[in-house]
């Protein structure tokens, strides 16, 4: 992962302020939390803290460097988050800006070494990204689901080798709101992704054996300082 001394000097900060912070969205029964911040709403860089938690305080675990979408954050629209201009909307490129559950890991190994529940993904495996689709931003099979398009989960590419599912418009499923926003291995540090949150293949295993699901992990993206 990648530690300067800017970013422990902001983490020591950033822990005084979480460890205080009742506001945080996410509910009591979460102790792990994955939280992505940009600088603004436009921002494709951004950065995750590995935060923990113990009774009311929050302690900063690890950070790392993590691309969104290319164009930025949309506010998530049930929740609607403050301070965004836009809300998330289907082949918008923008990934969501709220807090979600983290529902498996997948890859395309058959097993992987995290406690989290974990598919593995074959040629068979797709997530429609059709919104007028029954089977709309659910994993399905190809050959089962009706749909007009849908995006493969087993790539040419390593992009997908190893992943995490975010529970983003999940319950319920609204037709239009987005699909498909993974966590996943990035092509390169500086490649923006079409929504989802993407890191380094050393990052992405850190977090395949953090996360641990007896602590109901959840993904909090926002604009830093909302």
């Amino acid at each position: 992962m990648k530690h300067t001394v800017g970013v422990f000097i902001f983490c020591l900060f950033l822990a005084c302020t979480l460890s205080e912070d009742p506001e945080l969205p996410v509910p009591a029964h979460c102790s792990q939390v994955l939280l992505v911040e940009t600088e603004t709403e436009l921002d494709s860089l951004a950065t995750l803290f590995c935060l923990e938690r113990t009774g009311r305080q929050w302690k900063i675990l690890d950070s790392m460097t993590v691309m969104v979408g290319r164009k930025g954050l949309a506010a998530d629209p049930v929740q609607l988050p403050m301070g965004y201009s836009r809300t998330k909307q289907e082949g918008d490129k923008c990934s969501p800006a709220g807090s979600y559950a983290l529902l498996f890991a997948f890859g395309y190994a058959p097993d992987a070494d995290t406690r989290m529940p974990y598919r593995q993904m074959t040629d068979e495996d797709i997530c429609v990204d059709d919104s007028l689709s029954g089977a709309y931003n659910l994993p399905s099979k190809r050959t089962v689901a009706s749909y007009l398009s849908a995006e493969d989960m087993r790539r040419s590419d390593d992009l997908y080798s190893k992943g995490i599912w975010v529970g983003y418009n999940t319950d319920p499923v609204m037709p239009g709101y987005g699909s498909c926003i993974f966590m996943h291995i990035w092509k390169d540090q500086g490649y923006p992704t079409a929504g989802c949150t993407a890191m380094s293949a050393e990052d992405m295993q850190q977090l395949f054996g953090w996360l641990d699901p007896v602590a109901n992990p959840m993904l909090v993206q926002r604009i830093r300082g909302h």
